[in-house]
């Protein structure tokens, strides 16, 4: 038996403290399945004393169509003191993705998040080496660490490696 089929049991515990520790011990796991990202999203919604557990701990899982849309959801009807939450999630989904969904999301990602996906998306290989050159020396010459910054060097290397 794997790691994640002894885990997948208590992923949705009623258990919180049970559930805390399950979303912690994925927190970091490269191998989440998109499908419990989804489920974790939609127990979110429907139990508000999981929702900030969830929101905090899921945002290294990878996104699906319906992640997507659940999240979408989430922040058309997150209470106040949750929406910054849902919206940090979606530094997290892929360009494509993001790209799928523009029409519902346009509101929430700002016109520079939009011409970087679209950078990664159909910029050549020589614009994207450009812009990771300019992100990396942003990224030496900052005072404080910058997790945007980061998050956006991170995804021009991977575009970078995916294109060899």
């Amino acid at each position: 038996m794997t790691f994640l089929e002894k885990i997948e049991p208590y992923l949705t515990s009623d258990d919180l403290l049970v559930q805390d520790f399950v979303l912690d011990a994925l927190r970091d796991y490269p191998c989440v399945p998109a499908e419990w990202t989804m489920r974790l999203l939609k127990e979110a919604l429907c139990s508000k004393e999981k929702e900030l557990s969830i929101l905090v701990n899921i945002s290294n899982h990878p996104f699906n169509d319906d992640a997507v849309k659940i999240l979408i959801d989430g922040i058309k009807n997150a209470e106040k003191s949750m929406l910054d939450l849902y919206l940090k999630l979606l530094d997290h989904i892929e360009p494509e993705l993001a790209m799928k969904y523009k029409h519902e999301l346009k509101r929430y990602i700002s016109k520079e998040t939009w011409d970087f996906y679209h950078l990664l998306l159909h910029g050549t290989e020589e614009e994207v080496w450009e812009e990771y050159g300019a992100v990396l020396a942003e990224l030496e010459n900052a005072k404080r660490y910058d997790h945007s910054l980061f998050m956006k060097a991170k995804k021009l290397m991977k575009k970078l490696v995916q294109n060899e």
